[in-house]
């Protein structure tokens, strides 16, 4: 039995200018983008070998996005499980 546990965290801040493209994919000008926001991926899970060629894995996620320049978030949980054979 294997214990699994990760965390992924993603922040961004900055400024870019993004290309406007015409009705013939030429860039006629530029936008310009901000972002300022955060992102975090919590996972954790267990995985069981019955034997060399099958293994059981359940894992359950939860992944939270911040947007602070336009005071939007969400959240979201998930759970899946996985059952690997081997031929």
């Amino acid at each position: 039995l294997f214990f699994l546990l990760a965390y992924k965290k993603l922040a961004v801040d900055g400024v870019d200018y993004l290309g406007v493209r015409d009705h013939n994919f030429r860039i006629s000008s530029f936008d310009l983008f901000r972002v300022d926001s955060d992102q975090d991926i919590l996972s954790l899970g267990f995985s069981y070998d019955f034997n060399k060629k099958t293994t059981f894995l359940i894992n359950a996620q939860r992944i939270r996005f911040v947007d602070k320049l336009n005071l939007a978030s969400y959240s979201f949980n998930q759970i899946f499980a996985l059952i690997q054979l081997k031929f």
